[in-house]
């Protein structure tokens, strides 16, 4: 089996309304670059606020699409609710 490249990257919380967020997110696509990994792989906490606003998933999904390697992405909490499920009452995501 031959060893992959592999990082990680979690809680970016990126937003177009978060540009303390978006100065860090292209320190991640310049390192990514440098580093030329097999693969990225998100582990949560994309955007802001995906869970309540859309555009910050757009966003997140947008700024993902600019790494210059392969990449996953896990929901977090900050992206789809704190644990959603079908037929949950209203306001508990």
């Amino acid at each position: 089996m031959a060893a992959a490249r592999v990082i990680l990257v979690s809680d970016t919380h990126l937003s177009a309304s978060a540009p303390q967020a978006q100065a860090n997110w292209d320190a991640v696509v310049s390192y990514v670059g440098t580093c030329a990994p097999d693969l990225v792989i998100h582990l949560g906490d994309l955007s802001l606020d995906g869970a309540g606003n859309a555009a910050d998933l757009r966003h997140g999904r947008a700024q993902l699409d600019r790494l210059p390697a392969a990449w996953h992405a896990v929901p977090g909490k900050h992206d789809i609710g704190d644990n959603p499920w079908p037929g949950a009452p209203a306001g508990i995501a």
